[in-house]
């Protein structure tokens, strides 16, 4: 008797590990998704906060970044820099970077913060 015990614990833990395996699977493609989108937006940052810094006369600042997905060929990154003159001072600034596809297609720097 004995052995049949041990074999209906073993049928009811593969049954309840056949179970789990389909969520392991879902939640390990939904945290590579995730992965993917970070990295994704990590790209698109980088290259606004690039574009921000080239249009500097001297000096660049990041000082706040936001994200918006307009649609799923065009992404808008905004946020706040710094800017210095030929002077050493500062001056605030509100960017904006319209990409299409990894590529700045537009570049918009607004004296002040504006929002």
């Amino acid at each position: 008797m004995e052995g049949t015990d041990t074999k209906d614990i073993s049928k009811e833990d593969d049954k309840k590990l056949s179970l789990k395996i389909p969520l392991i699977i879902g939640a390990s493609f939904i945290g590579f998704l995730s992965l993917v989108k970070y990295v994704e937006w990590k790209e698109y940052t980088g290259r606004c906060h690039d574009n921000v810094q080239n249009s500097a006369i001297h000096q660049a600042e990041i000082v706040s970044t936001e994200k918006m997905k307009i649609n799923n060929d065009q992404h808008t990154i905004t946020g706040h820099a710094k800017l210095q003159n030929g002077f050493g001072a500062w001056s605030n600034y509100t960017y904006t970077c319209v990409m299409d596809n990894q590529m700045s297609r537009d570049v918009y720097l607004e004296e002040g913060y504006v929002r």
